[in-house]
């Protein structure tokens, strides 16, 4: 018995120390995510009208890093990316998903993710804020994206990336329940309660948070202006540094919080933002938000692509480092992977980033190369390779690679594609390594150059544009405004100007036009001469009732000053025809609508048809 009872108290004893063994060498992870927060948005990164203090004492105790790369200048391919292990040239997700029924094209249910490695690994996993990687299908089930089936023990946020643009959800997600909110609940601040109440209750670990803020993607939306209020600057540019100050006050708070708990020390804090500065209505030029970076989101240059990110970790990171390590978020996949031991499974195109971390940089490999592409306005690609960085503009005009050299052009002034051309080839033969072709996305589909057709037979929903585009136009209709020009109420900068014109040149993909929120925003078409119009097929955008278009009217005139109402809607249909009996001259037509409060208005596409002179009116 003596004998039994020595096995067990050494067993006893050694369970004891393997567990104190994991839990020192398992430290919490916190991972911070901004949405579209620029490189040069943040005090440590040069930005002097926006205070960050909190950011800014973090990044001087921690590790800044000069050459880290997000995982596309855009939102889904960036997050798919960092969650993936994949660059863009590999990835699944190589785009937002124009015209995919409620949200973002899902993630594969057999994908490798950060929440399953961290979860296998004995982590308590959490999703909090932005997730947009999948989440509800139109019958109201949920797709194989959704958090809680890609690694995460707990949800709480959006799912659908659309929504997050509104800081005053009528719900928001936990786990896989709606909760209401009514539109009157800021929830910027539930995620930070949410953050601080899950570290109290997984204090005795190991955790890992994702805690993916949606600031400062507009709206521009703020409890209050805080310590802008009497500046003199517009009230927009108020509440965009009261947003981004607000997020820095709560990432301090939840630092101070693993202090109190006596966490600090055994947590590794990320800091990042999943692509370069939004630039929405003029704000990348007011605030300088890329720094003396040249772009800003969807772009492929420095301002689209590189990111603010520090990481923190007292003891293990010597306070007030630098590097110019050349990773992405590709890298976090595998750098988890060598912080805890657990291996990843599958492949990715990542390397850990651990030795970096820790000091040790003699014992770090290193990237032949970064690689981006995306399929957004235009597709375009960009790569780093050592000091130099590639950039093409618009794949549908070739190849053409623009050379940049990064040790002495980090703003992207001088190409030297003419000078270099060997060192040309060498990044056109890495581009064209790097690109898997996607069944999903290819700059030689129409439109937006996405298939959601495909998209959604692969993810088991029904396509809504084969719904909206059915039914025949009368015969004798002859679309007349493909040449046309397009004038805008507050043409959202989010999609500029060329982005637009495919309001009259295409009917595919999610949306073609947006305008800011307002009571009534309007957009209208120049004919560029009097014709005789006899009717419109306006196409309204496809991603869930609640966002369409509604309240719509279309007015019509000869001299785009006296207009004349030819058609009312109260209700958002997914497509109006609409036929004005007899032909009617008009050089302008004008769709638009009138709100009790301001809204945003989008449209997805835009025909307007004549007939023969003969017997128009006048």
């Amino acid at each position: 018995m003596k004998t039994i009872d020595s096995i067990l108290s050494v067993l006893f004893i050694a369970v004891s120390i393997v567990t104190a063994s994991f839990a020192a060498r398992s430290p919490n992870v916190i991972y911070i995510l901004c949405d579209d927060l620029g490189y040069g948005e943040v005090g440590y990164n040069g930005q002097e009208m926006i205070q960050t203090p909190e950011l800014d004492a973090l990044a001087k105790k921690g590790m800044r890093f000069t050459s880290h790369y997000c995982g596309s200048s855009v939102c889904a391919p960036s997050r798919g990316s960092l969650m993936t292990g994949k660059h863009p040239g590999h990835a699944y997700i190589r785009a937002n998903s124009p015209g995919y029924p409620n949200g973002q094209t899902p993630i594969p249910a057999d994908s490798e993710t950060v929440g399953k490695l961290m979860q296998r690994a004995g982590y308590t996993t959490a999703c909090i804020g932005k997730w947009g990687l999948g989440g509800e299908r139109p019958d109201g089930t949920l797709n194989d994206g959704f958090p809680t089936q890609q690694g995460f023990d707990y949800f709480f946020g959006y799912c659908d990336q659309r929504r997050a643009h509104n800081y005053y959800p009528e719900f928001l997600w936990r786990n896989e329940e709606k909760v209401p909110l009514g539109g009157k609940v800021y929830s910027h601040d539930l995620m930070t309660e949410e953050a601080l109440k899950f570290v109290d209750e997984n204090k005795d670990g190991p955790f890992f948070l994702y805690l993916a803020y949606t600031i400062p993607h507009t709206k521009y939306q703020v409890p209050e202006l805080a310590q802008y209020a009497d500046r003199d600057w517009p009230e927009k540019f108020k509440k965009h540094a009261a947003m981004t100050s607000r997020m820095d006050r709560d990432v301090g708070r939840l630092v101070r919080h693993l202090e109190t708990l006596k966490l600090d020390k055994n947590t590794l804090v990320f800091f990042n933002s999943d692509n370069g500065a939004h630039g929405e209505q003029g704000s990348e030029k007011f605030f300088n938000t890329s720094g003396e970076l040249r772009g800003i989101k969807r772009s492929m240059y420095e301002g689209g692509v590189r990111s603010p990110m520090f990481a923190y970790w007292p003891g293990k990171i010597r306070a007030g480092s630098v590097s110019d390590h050349l990773s992405s978020f590709w890298d976090m996949l595998p750098t988890f992977s060598a912080l805890t031991g657990e291996p990843v499974q599958g492949e990715t195109d990542g390397i850990s980033m651990l030795p970096t971390l820790l000091g040790k940089p003699q014992q770090q490999k290193k990237h032949d190369y970064l690689y981006w592409e995306l399929y957004e306005r235009k597709p375009n690609q960009g790569l780093r390779m050592g000091k130099w960085k590639g950039v093409v503009v618009d794949r549908r005009k070739g190849q053409k690679i623009e050379l940049y050299d990064m040790s002495v052009d980090e703003g992207e002034q001088q190409d030297l594609a003419d000078r270099y051309p060997e060192v040309v080839e060498r990044i056109r033969k890495a581009m064209n390594e790097a690109h898997v072709p996607s069944p999903l996305w290819d700059k030689s589909f129409p439109g937006r150059m996405f298939n959601v057709e495909a998209a959604c037979e692969v993810s088991g929903v029904s396509n809504p544009d084969a719904v909206e585009t059915a039914g025949d136009i009368p015969t004798g209709w002859k679309w007349i405004s493909r040449n046309g020009s397009v004038t805008h109420s507050s043409l959202s900068s989010e999609w500029g100007v060329p982005h637009n014109h495919t309001l009259l040149t295409t009917m595919q993909g999610k949306q073609s036009f947006h305008t800011d929120a307002e009571e009534t925003p309007w957009v209208m078409i120049d004919l560029k001469q009097e014709q005789p119009i006899i009717g419109l097929e306006i196409l309204n955008r496809t991603d869930g009732k609640s966002s369409r278009t509604r309240n719509l009217h279309v007015w019509i005139s000869r001299d785009g000053n006296n207009w004349n109402q030819v058609f009312k809607a109260g209700k958002p249909e997914r497509r109006w025809l609409v036929d004005l009996s007899q032909p009617k001259q008009a050089r302008y037509v004008k769709i638009g609508l009138v709100n009790a409060k301001p809204e945003y208005f989008h449209l997805k596409g835009v025909k307007v048809f004549s007939k023969s002179k003969k017997g128009a009116e006048s």
